[in-house]
């Protein structure tokens, strides 16, 4: 089993799992979408490889609960519910440039209720941590937690943060479907994503989606809400608290199946004007176009509502995959970097089932971008339309990072788990070696309970040499690796 009830873009290596039931499925349905359609994905959530830990004792509500069941699962005709925890305990001490013991933890519930057209799912999560050096650094210069939001000061050298996210979604009909919530998007089939990254914090949005000729042809039309961290207006009211200022985000997606193994997708994506400094909205209309490409043909690229243009390719296989991404930017040179503001990605993924025990997972992949690709141009000391919510970039995870190339190797044996990652990173100031490897064993497949002890190698600006052990539900990815 595998927890892919939830509609959060899962963890990275347990939505392989996922990925690998598609490829044997033959399907002609889009895969490039994160979260997936809840009303579409069911079909394919066949149940993995987990042995029963105790076989030989049957019908034990405690143990099922513990080892194999969801927390709470009433399943009646009309409707099914299913609540889970949210944990991550992870105790660890670093070495290298400074001595620090760190440890993380997390407490939460996430749940959803699942009708014939209709979908609903809440999460909330409460979080304490300390960081090792180059996090507690970036927790301290963007006033955010990777991908977490805000803190407030917890002890000396700690961080205090809370996170909630939510959704409902309907099935209009066999054709259309409506998402509204609070949450992440991931577009793309690699590790990272050029286009559209889970790797930002989250954020409202309402979701258009059809569906058409099974599945061949897909178009969404997203639109949310984002933050930029510094405050909606010059002066703060007394007694009120601050406000920050909001940017629009539209995007449109078209992914078409050219044939059953073949998918091209076209992403524009545009950032509007933010407020004013008396937290006024200066946009117009157009930019809520429903239609891809009419914003890019009414603004252009490089002006004040911030257009973004992708194209998204998949090549499958019987076991594989060859997918690749480009982004344009601006398709003038950028005045302060002399060049154009593009970035791409090309990467090859390998899941294979040996048999009913084992499971590798492979992935090679290269990203790039120019500089100042995603930043927007300055028009006035209070405009910000980035590609950006919260300090973080909507799509590429490493910071300022020009070149990279990562490979995940991955092996699965009923419960236990192994993974290695490595990338390499060239910045302009120094270079980025990132290593880490962990081995684990699932508790209870059926929300990803694992306990795991990891050791983890960044070798940069300040040296980090970090082991660790945790207890986690390993439900949506927390970028770490830059």
């Amino acid at each position: 089993m595998f927890a892919q009830f939830y509609t959060l873009p899962n963890n990275y290596i347990f939505q392989q799992i996922q990925d690998y039931h598609l490829l044997k499925a033959d399907t002609t349905l889009p895969t490039s979408v994160y979260p997936f359609n809840p009303f579409i994905v069911h079909q394919f959530s066949a149940i993995d490889t987990s042995k029963k830990l105790f076989k030989y004792i049957k019908n034990d509500p405690a143990l099922d609960v513990i080892f194999e069941k969801n927390l709470v699962d009433i399943k009646k005709e009309e409707f099914q519910i299913r609540i889970d925890p949210l944990l991550n305990f992870q105790k660890g001490k670093q070495t290298a440039d400074t001595n620090i013991s760190a440890y993380t933890n997390t407490r939460g519930f996430i749940g959803s209720v699942q009708f014939k057209n209709v979908y609903i799912e809440t999460m909330l999560s409460e979080n304490q941590s300390i960081f090792p050096d180059y996090l507690y650094t970036f927790s301290k210069n963007t006033q955010v937690v990777p991908g977490q939001g805000r803190w407030k000061l917890f002890k000396k050298n700690g961080f205090d943060y809370a996170f909630s996210a939510g959704l409902v979604s309907v099935k209009v009909n066999e054709h259309i479907y409506l998402t509204a919530g609070t949450g992440k998007q991931k577009i793309g089939n690699g590790y990272r994503s050029m286009i559209l990254s889970d790797n930002a914090f989250v954020y409202p949005y309402f979701k258009i989606e059809q569906q058409w000729w099974k599945g061949r042809l897909q178009y969404i039309c997203n639109y949310a809400m984002l933050n930029n961290l510094i405050p909606a207006s010059i002066k703060t009211p007394p007694n009120t608290e601050r406000l920050f200022q909001k940017k629009p985000f539209v995007y449109q997606y078209l992914n078409v199946g050219i044939t059953k193994h073949l998918r091209v997708g076209l992403f524009q994506g545009i950032i509007g004007e933010s407020a004013d400094t008396k937290n006024v909205w200066r946009g117009d209309g157009i930019i809520f176009s429903p239609v891809i490409f009419s914003q890019e043909v009414y603004y252009g690229l490089g002006s004040k509502n911030n257009v973004l243009l992708g194209l998204d390719i998949q090549q499958q296989f019987k076991t594989s995959m060859i997918y690749g991404q480009f982004v344009l930017d601006d398709n003038k040179k950028n005045i302060l970097s002399n060049d154009y503001s593009y970035a791409y990605q090309l990467g090859f993924k390998w899941l294979s089932k040996i048999n009913d025990e084992w499971r590798i997972f492979l992935l090679a992949e290269m990203n790039g971008m120019s500089k100042y690709t995603y930043t927007s141009p300055v028009f006035d000391v209070y405009s910000n339309s980035s590609y950006s919510h919260f300090n973080q970039n909507l799509a590429f995870t490493p910071i300022n990072v020009q070149n990279e190339f990562l490979s995940i190797l991955s092996i699965k044996k009923n419960r236990w788990l192994w993974s290695g990652q490595f990338s390499y990173q060239q910045r302009e100031d120094f270079n980025i070696f990132y290593y880490k490897t962990w081995f684990g064993f699932i508790i209870n497949p059926s929300y990803n309970l694992m306990i795991n002890f990891g050791y983890e190698n960044r070798s940069a600006d300040k040296n980090s040499n970090y082991i660790y052990l945790q207890l986690q539900t390993a439900l949506y990815n927390i970028y770490y690796d830059f």
